[in-house]
């Protein structure tokens, strides 16, 4: 008897009296074996091509990631070594104002030595002392 409007794979001639004979059938196994030995080998490729372009990228990143450890190790020496110009600057620095310190203070000093120079000189020659 022939199934209509069935999804099973079988023709008129695998059915014997309502018997679904297709599943006695070694043709049948064989096919099934086949498609499953296919199915669990393109199952098996992509498993293995998908490993392969996740290792690529995780190789890729670890190239990244060792360029930007590169860059961090530049960036490091860059700022030891502007910390060491800063350093050497703000010693100078001190140093200059210790010197501009005792600059200004000589000044003022020789400053306050003329007007007391000034002071005498009028004193003596105007005869009194200015206010």
């Amino acid at each position: 008897m022939l199934i209509t409007g069935s999804t099973l794979p079988c023709s008129p001639h695998l059915l014997d009296d309502d018997e679904v004979a297709w599943v006695s059938n070694p043709q049948m196994w064989t096919l099934i074996g086949v498609l499953t030995t296919l199915m669990f080998a393109m199952h098996r490729l992509t498993v293995r091509e998908m490993s392969a372009r996740f290792q690529s990228v995780d190789a890729k990143f670890g190239a990244m990631d060792a360029k930007f450890d590169a860059i961090d190790t530049k960036f490091s020496a860059m700022d030891a070594k502007i910390d060491t110009i800063e350093s050497s600057m703000n010693a100078r620095f001190d140093a200059l104002e210790g010197v501009m310190d005792a600059k200004f203070s000589t000044v003022d000093h020789r400053l306050a030595s003329l007007e007391t120079d000034m002071t005498i000189i009028k004193t003596a020659l105007i005869g009194q002392k200015s206010a």
